[in-house]
């Protein structure tokens, strides 16, 4: 058995509204839109967040099972007539993984799954009958991976497809603005290669990831130069595909190039 306890909240920090990161599938708010601070939980007892598991091995299974009573790291922004005001909710998580490591075809494969079931999350809602714009819903998202070393083990190679699932879906939830649209059921798959050289110093990795519903792509190539025990380089290009109403697609025409030197003390 394994608890954990977190008393001290921190948030995800998105990008600001309007800022060169902000997501480009969604325009500023409107001037005089009025948005209050964010409601951020204090440091009392009451709000502090819990986490128990249970693990166990039998026959080779590695199984554990979660419970986690926490709060939504993105707030949720509640309509109050003439402002927005964010909030922070909390949220009940069950959780179960599975994994085993196996020989097939010649070579060993680590396959795992997971599933997280969350309660009372509340979701952007365009429903006439949910005036404060949001309503809770409860939703399931299954991973599953598979992994291994292709070509005499100079590849390691891992394939991991998504599942998500909306219960209580109907036609009004919306993940971002009032044009992108929630699915009721969501499937993307991830595919990555990693190639190394000069005993594991210079590595190459390609990573493409698709989402099903959306017919929408990332694609991420990755050179990363280990120089010494302290110094390293990375030079990272990302680019997307798809429709301007999907998380990926809308960001088609931002590709980007990213530098990196990173120096360990």
């Amino acid at each position: 058995f394994q608890f954990i306890w977190i008393p001290d909240f921190e948030p995800s920090v998105g990008p600001e509204d309007g800022s060169v990161w902000w997501f480009p599938g969604i325009p500023p708010l409107p001037a005089g839109t009025r948005v209050s601070k964010t409601d951020q939980p204090s440091g009392a007892f009451r709000n502090h967040e819990w986490a128990a598991q249970f693990n166990m091995v039998k026959h080779a299974w590695d199984i554990s099972f979660i419970y986690f009573y926490t709060w939504d790291d993105r707030p949720t922004f509640f309509w109050r007539g003439d402002y927005f005001e964010p909030q922070h909710t909390r949220l009940h998580q069950l959780g179960g993984n599975v994994d085993k490591n196996f020989w097939l075809l010649g070579r060993d494969w680590a396959w795992r799954m997971e599933g997280l079931y969350t309660l009372n999350k509340y979701e952007t809602t365009l429903a006439p009958g949910d005036p404060d714009g949001a309503v809770k819903k409860n939703n399931l998202l299954v991973f599953s991976s598979i992994e291994t070393n292709l070509w005499e083990g100079q590849v390691f190679a891992f394939l991991q497809p998504m599942w998500r699932y909306q219960f209580g879906y109907d036609g009004h939830l919306r993940f971002l603005n009032e044009k992108n649209k929630m699915e009721r059921s969501e499937l993307s798959v991830i595919l990555s290669l990693t190639r190394q050289w000069l005993d594991d110093q210079l590595g190459f990795t390609t990573t493409f990831m698709y989402n099903a519903n959306q017919g929408s792509w990332l694609f991420q190539n990755t050179l990363a130069w280990t120089l010494s025990n302290y110094l390293s380089a990375q030079i990272r290009y990302t680019g997307f595909s798809g429709s301007s109403a999907d998380l990926l697609g809308m960001y088609d025409d931002w590709d980007n190039l990213g530098i990196e030197l990173k120096y360990n003390f």
